[in-house]
């Protein structure tokens, strides 16, 4: 067997030892549901279902990095999302009804939309809302279930946006992988869990940016439209992300604005210089 052949067939078993770990967590996170109110899921739960997740994700690291050079690293990539989701969605494996705070106003709007049909006065994000009502509506699903899992997808989607960002930003594909991964990795923050409209507007942010990108490259009509359309539906998600886009491409514009003016100076100065030399 040769070098190249070993080392996949080793990336193979280590592969399948994290997909047998993250499946023993979620039958054994699955088998032990809470009864009553818990205070902190982490004193509640087994030790070995955080052992394992952990497992689970160094060893998504580990591929990610060691065969950055070739396609095997797309499965350390999948390992991550998997873990990555497995360890948000581990309250609601465990039999947790809902989450506190927010997540619940956020409920409780979209109920608004759902059974009076507009959304309610006192909603100044209704973004969110309008889309969660929707998809109850079109696919007849339980409205609380819905809103627990579609924020951790929606995370999901923000880093395969990040993902197609690091292609257009970063020529280095090792970088590029470095910046995915990175994002997977983190994962105990609020906005990846909860369902906020706060968070939910960031999640967009990536996909601004490409579209952005996109549109600065080939100056088409569609990409146009496109950024225009989801620049103006951002404030409906959050103001303040939407405050936050306003000042990244004034600095953007600026910046490119500067850019310019050097390479035009530079381009008049050597063109000075060819005339003086040719005279």
């Amino acid at each position: 067997m040769k070098k190249n052949e070993f080392t996949l067939f080793l990336g193979g078993i280590l592969a399948i030892l994290a997909l047998v770990a993250v499946t023993v967590t979620l039958l054994f996170a699955s088998s032990n549901p809470a009864n009553s109110y818990e205070l902190s899921i982490y004193q509640s739960t087994s030790q070995l279902v955080f052992f394992l997740l952990i497992f689970s994700l160094a060893i998504g690291l580990f591929i990610t990095f060691y065969w950055g050079r070739q396609r095997f690293w797309v499965i350390g990539v999948v390992l991550l999302l998997i873990t990555r989701i497995s360890i948000q969605w581990l309250p609601f494996i465990r039999g947790y009804y809902t989450l506190h705070g927010d997540h619940m106003s956020q409920i409780g709007y979209i109920k608004d939309v759902l059974n009076m049909g507009f959304i309610n006065p006192e909603d100044f994000y209704p973004a969110t809302h309008i889309l969660l009502s929707s998809l109850v509506l079109i696919t007849h699903l339980p409205l609380v279930p819905v809103a627990n899992y579609s924020t951790v997808m929606m995370s999901t989607f923000s880093i395969l946006w990040l993902y197609l960002v690091s292609k257009s930003v970063l020529r280095d594909k090792e970088a590029q992988k470095v910046a995915v991964a990175l994002s997977v990795a983190i994962i105990f923050d609020r906005y990846s869990l909860y369902l906020m409209p706060n968070g939910w507007s960031i999640f967009f942010v990536p996909l601004i940016f490409y579209i952005f990108l996109r549109e600065s490259e080939f100056e088409s009509l569609s990409w146009k439209i496109l950024l225009i359309l989801v620049l103006f539906i951002i404030p409906f998600f959050h103001l303040l992300t939407a405050l936050y886009m306003i000042v990244a491409f004034i600095i953007i514009s600026i910046w490119t604005f500067f850019l310019n003016c050097i390479k035009e100076n530079s381009w008049q100065k050597n063109s000075k210089k060819f005339l003086l030399s040719r005279h």
